[in-house]
């Protein structure tokens, strides 16, 4: 009988490591990074953070969107494989604002549009998104003129970019 239970425990511990989800060649290791990003000693929430590595093409993306908290958890991704974290290194960072506009429709909905009902509706989502007051400056929504810059290091990271640096275009 001790015999058959160890060769079943075997057996299940076989199926488990071959459960395990599969890691794309070259993912790199990641580090637990937690974000928030503030403006003065206002948390902003609806704001997407991304991550460039300084150096080299990655094949990847680290990403993160804050909560209403104004705190994001960075996710690095590649393919369909995604991790918590980020791995060590320095990067330039961008911000945008992540705007909901009253009447967003699905892209099924938009899907079932004529091409002419989706022109209009998209013209009409511009407009609305260019009214609402942004909390990011411009500047940081694009990699080449962002001047945001940070280094995640190994083991845990906790970030906090104030964005009243970044106004009026330049660090202060």
């Amino acid at each position: 009988m001790k015999k058959l239970v160890s060769i079943f425990l075997v057996l299940a511990m076989a199926v488990l490591a071959g459960c395990k989800e599969k890691v794309p060649a070259g993912f790199p290791e990641v580090h637990p990074v937690t974000l928030t990003v503030t403006d003065g000693s206002e948390k902003l929430p609806n704001i997407r953070v991304m991550f460039y590595p300084d150096s080299g093409n990655t094949g990847y993306g680290i990403t993160g969107t804050t909560d209403a908290s104004g705190t994001a958890i960075l996710h690095t991704m590649q393919a369909a494989h995604a991790a918590k974290g980020a791995p060590a290194g320095s990067y330039t960072v961008t911000l945008e604002d992540v705007i909901e506009v009253p009447g967003d429709k699905t892209p099924g909905e938009i899907v079932a549009m004529t091409l002419p009902e989706q022109k209009a509706y998209h013209d009409e989502q511009v407009k609305k998104r260019a009214a609402i007051p942004k909390k990011i400056p411009e500047a940081l929504n694009k990699k080449a003129t962002s001047k945001v810059k940070q280094t995640v290091s190994t083991g845990e990271n906790n970030i906090t970019i104030d964005v009243s640096q970044y106004k009026g275009g330049t660090k202060k």
